[in-house]
């Protein structure tokens, strides 16, 4: 048995994937099996696939397209070793990522996972600082407890790169199936919540993945409308079911600082809570609906009204209120704002850029000045100054 399985799932990623390849089969660390999954491309992938023999990778190849999620669950499936790494076909590692990693994940037993901090990379490989806001989303959270990882996760989402992650195949079995393939483009959030109720996580404080970042319709995670309306949407069915993931001794344990009611430990007393952790659970748009449709069931019981108003001091008209404040069925409104929020995102794109040329120009000024006054305080510069002056005097003449 390998120590470390690498799950490589890959679309139609002819233009990467041979790089993406040999930064893993020239690892540092080389106890590892190769796990590549092609999901049905329809370029030149396979042709790359084939041409490395490497006897550590193991080449499977789908015959239908069924995308990111589960294809690599058909990679993990085939997975027999201690941890597990996964690497789209497009992104990189620094050659002793796994080295570090496996290293760290054998002397703390106790972590389910961990992670590293990240690069940026272009079309071209070399690092880009033009996506600011993904980079310092990837490289400035914290460690965290497990409760407080959850906490952020509820209210937040994700700030963990996929790609930088090794796991321990036994955590990832005890919570089963892999990634939950109805949650694509956000898969990896799902599947570290339900990591984290078994076991705590931690980043490594070094950047030893290079996340490629691009526009390209062979992602499935982009910059573009399309892409921020579905990561919006599935975050928001991921919120919706997030407490249905843990019973209720987990739901306590690390949710009950924020309890309405610090006592709650009925069934009936923990959906209360839940209802009201959904109701301000989407902070960016204050889109309340996944909680009003919990109360929609809580006040089917008109006995449940007496409760909620003298334990957990919420009325009736509290909730009839909701109702004004959002048109939360608007799905319009939402496209407009992820289309101006891409809009900005350009515009700061294209600042980033004339700044760094603004930059280099008075770099090359200050060089032109400095070669110029060289010159002119120059040895040779003062000795030939009789002759530049009899040169102008007979042009004078």
């Amino acid at each position: 048995m390998v120590k470390v399985s690498v799950v490589m799932p890959n679309y139609n990623g002819e233009k990467y994937i041979g790089e993406a390849i040999k930064s893993v089969l020239n690892q540092s660390f080389n106890d590892l099996e190769l796990i590549i999954v092609d999901d049905a491309s329809t370029d030149n992938s396979r042709k790359i696939i084939d041409s490395f023999e490497d006897e550590r990778i193991i080449k499977l190849y789908q015959h239908k397209n069924r995308h990111v999620a589960y294809t690599t669950n058909v990679g993990f499936s085939r997975a027999r070793s201690q941890y597990i790494a996964r690497i789209d076909s497009d992104d990189i590692w620094a050659k002793d990522k796994l080295e570090k990693q496996v290293k760290f994940m054998d002397e703390n037993p106790k972590y389910g996972a961990c992670f590293s901090r990240v690069e940026i990379i272009n079309e071209s490989g070399d690092i880009s600082n033009s996506n600011i806001d993904l980079l310092n989303h990837f490289n400035y959270a914290p460690n965290r407890s497990q409760k407080e990882w959850l906490n952020y996760f509820f209210d937040e989402g994700n700030c963990l790169c996929n790609p930088s992650a090794l796991i321990r195949k036994q955590t990832l079995d005890q919570i089963g199936n892999g990634y939950n393939i109805a949650y694509v483009p956000a898969q990896d959030l799902e599947l570290w919540c339900r990591l984290l109720i078994k076991a705590p996580i931690y980043i490594i404080e070094e950047k030893l993945t290079y996340y490629r970042w691009e526009n390209s319709d062979t992602k499935i995670s982009g910059n573009d409308t399309k892409s921020e309306i579905a990561f919006y949407n599935v975050h928001t069915l991921i919120r919706k079911h997030f407490f249905d993931i843990m019973n209720n001794q987990e739901f306590i344990d690390f949710f009950q600082e924020r309890f309405k009611n610090k006592k709650s430990k009925t069934d009936f007393e923990l959906d209360i809570e839940k209802a009201f952790l959904l109701l301000g659970s989407d902070k960016r748009s204050n889109i309340k609906w996944l909680g009003i449709e919990k109360f929609e069931e809580l006040f089917k019981n008109i006995n449940n009204v007496e409760i909620l108003e003298d334990i957990y001091g919420f009325e009736l008209k509290e909730y009839y209120k909701l109702y004004r404040e959002s048109n939360f069925f608007d799905h319009s409104l939402r496209r407009q704002i992820f289309e101006n929020e891409t809009k900005i995102h350009n515009l700061s794109i294209e600042k980033e850029k004339l700044i760094s040329e603004n930059i280099e120009l008075r770099n090359n000024l200050n060089n032109y000045h400095n070669e110029l006054t060289n010159m002119l305080n120059s040895i040779s510069w003062k000795i030939t100054y009789p002759l530049r002056k009899i040169s102008r005097f007979k042009k004078g003449k």
